[in-house]
């Protein structure tokens, strides 16, 4: 099962080196009819991401919303080795 929510990044803290940022989002709760309807749902929630990968941080803007989807992590077992992937879908710039 997936669960999708709307968030809004309202904060970007760019390191001192620029090496990495720090997000801040939080769930969408005004702004939009459509965002009046994902604050029935979704009434809370935020995130705080620490990225320190340059293609995956400059994918976010500032005032910016994101639909953030959740899936659960599968284990793939091959061989009797634990191997653990990305899907090519898993929103990862690699």
């Amino acid at each position: 099962m997936t669960v999708k929510a709307k968030f809004r990044c309202h904060f970007i803290q760019k390191a001192d080196d620029d090496s990495s940022r720090t997000i801040h989002m939080s769930a969408v709760t005004c702004g939009s009819h459509e965002n009046d309807a994902w604050l029935k749902f979704t009434p809370g929630g935020q995130i705080l991401m620490h990225i320190s990968n340059h293609d995956a941080f400059n994918q976010f803007e500032q005032g910016k919303d994101y639909y953030i989807e959740i899936k659960s992590a599968h284990e793939e077992i091959i061989g009797g080795l634990s191997i653990w992937t990305l899907p090519k879908d898993c929103g990862i710039p690699i």
